[in-house]
């Protein structure tokens, strides 16, 4: 699109120019790095933001995995039917990672958000049995790590659902749009046939918004948030 307009821009800057040789429709300079100034600060604007929310992401991934070992082992000495307890908190971790690698496909995901849902209620039924016999200090602590197991999933659940809103990618495209047509009016105005640093530019532009993109979706771009620490988790000593 960019390419089509800055071709459609300079053959009408050349057009203009042979229609009026003199030289008064040519952009001033400081109007073009202007809207470059413009253009840079709303791109790097833009990548902070993608980077705060991925770097936040891949923290949350660390959390959940550290709530999840310890309620589970803080549950571990309170439950009486250890293998039961066991086979549920697995089931449970095997959703959450799954949960990440499935979000691409909307069906799988409402099963998994389903079966989790269920897993939640069934270890929160349990620790209702539990707590009617036994209210002391073990309870107390395992209550407090459940609850923000819980606070954890829904957590990462929301922060990988929350994208940059794409008011900022329209705005960009048409500050780029304005900066490459008044630049390449102002080329075809002035006769430059050299078209090698524009194309470059698209280019590198192109590559840019595409990698700030891709970079908060991380559950279906290139650039993938690691589940090492979920997958650690499963092969540690606390599930073996």
């Amino acid at each position: 699109m960019l390419w089509i307009i800055s071709v459609i821009t300079y053959k009408w800057g050349k057009k203009v120019r042979e229609a009026s040789p003199i030289e008064t429709f040519k952009i001033s300079e400081i109007i073009s790095t202007s809207s470059f100034a413009m253009l840079s600060l709303i791109l790097g604007f833009t990548y902070s933001m993608a980077v705060s929310r991925f770097e936040l992401r891949r923290k949350l991934v660390v959390d959940e995995a550290n709530a999840i070992s310890t309620t589970y082992l803080r549950g571990k000495i309170i439950h009486v039917d250890a293998a039961k307890y066991k086979q549920l908190y697995k089931h449970y971790l095997d959703l959450r990672i799954e949960s990440y690698d499935s979000y691409d496909n909307p069906e799988r995901m409402k099963e998994i958000k389903r079966a989790t849902g269920l897993i939640q209620k069934e270890i929160f039924l349990d620790l209702e049995d539990i707590t009617l016999k036994n209210r002391g200090a073990l309870e107390s602590a395992y209550i407090y790590a459940l609850t923000g197991m819980f606070d954890s999933e829904f957590e990462r659940s929301i922060a990988l659902d929350i994208n940059l809103p794409t008011t900022i990618y329209i705005i960009i495209i048409m500050i780029a749009i304005v900066t490459i047509g008044m630049l390449n009016f102002d080329r075809g105005y002035s006769q430059k046939e050299s078209h090698w640093a524009m194309t470059l530019f698209i280019v590198v532009f192109a590559v840019v918004v595409c990698f700030i993109h891709d970079l908060d979706h991380p559950h279906t771009g290139a650039v993938r948030i690691s589940q090492a620490a979920l997958l650690q988790l499963r092969d540690s000593w606390v599930f073996q």
